[in-house]
């Protein structure tokens, strides 16, 4: 729908103008007596068109127009003039009014006019970006984009979609030939430094790989988290000599990055595999990267198969396994579901991979990581850590038995204080809404406007106040409004328009067809009906 603001300080004229528009489907028509009132309705809301009087008492028509385009640039002024000004009118259009009208060209000029402006509008919303800059804004994602596809193609992607998603990004990955996986990590980024500081070192770092690899690998690589590097190679040559390659070759990439940049880079490399067992050895080097960490190793160089005959099994199955019980964890938590976590930290705790007492204490340290990070998320550090004897467990492991029974019982805690905390916010949230909407009937209440005032992401908002009213903000806000024009219409001989605009609706017409949709009749006839 077209809207439309009228400014026209003589009352009839604004009337018939008014009644004039109205008679065309799809226009919304807003009035004000005054450059001023004009400028309260645009600080509310948005509106295409402004039909205005050139000469207005309380602002010069230059300073009118500089106002309306500064707070919304793609709206369309006309002005409107007893007589001829040509200085004037030349001065307007230089500083970007749409039209100049004289009063005496008649309705059917200002008709013309307004749907000019009208299909000037319609154009604009369907102008494409061109070409050019269609390329620029490729060119400027398609790194993300490659990121976030080898990503997938490393952590779920089948095959055959694998194949397609990389010819589309021009990704000359083979996904039918053998595929080497590299993972590296920087082991202390130097210090003081911020994140995109690390990020412009992780690129330092990329670059000091490829020149060394690309010379005998088609190479490309993933990151995650701007910490971890996960290179996928393919051999120019025989795998065998390009295996050999490799691992000659990252060593001189670890000295080249200590010695360019002054960091130490540990590196995990595996063997040539097919594409149906990349996902596990993907997760394989993940989880050997994150034991160095744990272990306080650095500046590694090994095969994976170490790693492999270190623990005694095959962690390319176990690991994986390993980590997905780790993530259900987590997920069990997030949920708020303290029966399942039980059971999945008690699987976690005593599966097989956990025999050993690295394990147990790399196990012990991530848990209590997981659940230290759902106290900061959810904000219940405040309220838990009050009772510092449920945090006894952080400062010292008890052995498993001790630590699933104290975690289980700190996290159905920590569920329950979650849960009354929620409902209590909940509450005072949507008291604030509503006395919000209470004292700005007439003013902004835009979803955002609201939000804003609250300090909260208004999607949230939106969704909490429909599960706890069973309305909608715009729904409340509505009712609200209709609540106040009743009593306006019963205990004052207000206008129509006059209620609607204290009211705070967009016009006389709107606050009609709302009332009438709501209440089966008009205001006029509602206020008659009531007398």
């Amino acid at each position: 729908m077209l809207s439309i603001l009228l400014v026209y300080e003589e009352s009839n004229a604004l009337v018939d103008i008014a009644e004039l528009l109205y008679a065309e489907d799809g226009w919304d028509i807003i009035a004000a007596s005054s450059a001023r009132q004009a400028m309260d309705v645009l600080s509310r809301q948005k509106v295409d068109i402004v039909f205005c009087e050139i000469r207005m008492k309380d602002m010069n028509c230059m300073a009118f127009l500089e106002d309306v385009m500064s707070k919304w640039p793609f709206c369309k002024i006309i002005f409107n003039s007893d007589y001829c000004d040509c200085k004037l009118a030349r001065a307007t259009l230089s500083k970007g009014a749409f039209g100049y009208l004289l009063k005496d060209e008649g309705n059917e000029a200002i008709m013309d006019e307004i749907r000019r402006c009208e299909e000037c509008i319609n154009n604009e919303m369907g102008m494409r970006i061109g070409p050019d800059e269609v390329l620029r804004k490729v060119e400027v994602a398609s790194p993300l984009l490659k990121n976030a596809t080898l990503l997938n193609v490393l952590e779920w992607m089948p095959h055959d979609m694998a194949k397609k998603e990389l010819a589309v990004l021009s990704i000359n990955i083979d996904v039918d030939e053998p595929l080497l996986l590299v993972a590296a990590s920087i082991d202390n980024f130097l210090p003081k430094s911020n994140s995109h500081e690390r990020f412009l070192t992780m690129v330092e770092v990329e670059e000091i790989f490829s020149r060394y690899l690309s010379q005998r690998f088609r190479c490309h690589r993933a990151s995650k988290a701007n910490k971890t590097m996960i290179w996928i190679l393919q051999s120019l040559g025989g795998n065998d000599s390009g295996l050999l390659y490799c691992k000659q070759t990252l060593d001189t990439v670890q000295q080249a990055v200590q010695k360019a940049l002054g960091l130490s880079l540990s590196i995990v490399y595996d063997d040539f595999v097919q594409y149906e067992y990349l996902h596990d050895r993907y997760r394989h080097l993940l989880s050997i990267l994150e034991q160095i960490i744990i272990q306080g190793e650095g500046q590694v160089l090994a095969d994976s198969k170490f790693y492999i005959d270190r623990r005694g099994s095959n962690p390319a199955d176990s690991s994986g396994r390993y980590l997905r019980d780790m993530e259900l964890v987590r997920q069990t938590l997030a949920t708020g579901d303290s029966k399942q976590f039980y059971t999945a930290l008690q699987r976690v705790l005593y599966s097989k991979e956990n025999n050993t007492t690295a394990r147990k204490l790399q196990t012990y340290h991530t848990v209590c990581d997981i659940v230290l990070e759902y106290i900061e998320n959810t904000g219940l550090g405040e309220a838990v850590f009050s009772q510092p004897e449920q945090f006894e467990m952080f400062k010292e492991y008890e052995g498993r038995n001790t630590f699933l029974i104290k975690m289980s019982a700190l996290v159905a805690a920590l569920i329950q204080i979650g849960r009354k905390l929620q409902a209590s916010r909940n509450d005072s949230l949507i008291l604030g809404v509503q006395n919000y909407i209470i004292a700005n009937l007439a003013g902004n209440l835009s979803l955002q406007a609201i939000a804003d005032s609250l300090y909260i992401n208004s999607a949230y908002l939106s969704r909490v106040y429909k599960r706890r009213t069973g309305i909608t903000v715009g729904e409340e806000i509505t009712a609200r409004r209709i609540e106040l024009a009743k009593r306006m219409l019963l205990r004052s001989d207000y206008k129509i328009y006059e209620i609607a605009r204290d009211a705070g609706f967009e016009s006389a017409a709107y606050f009609t067809r709302v009332f009438k949709k709501k209440e089966g009749i008009n205001p006029q006839s509602w206020r008659e009906s009531q007398l």
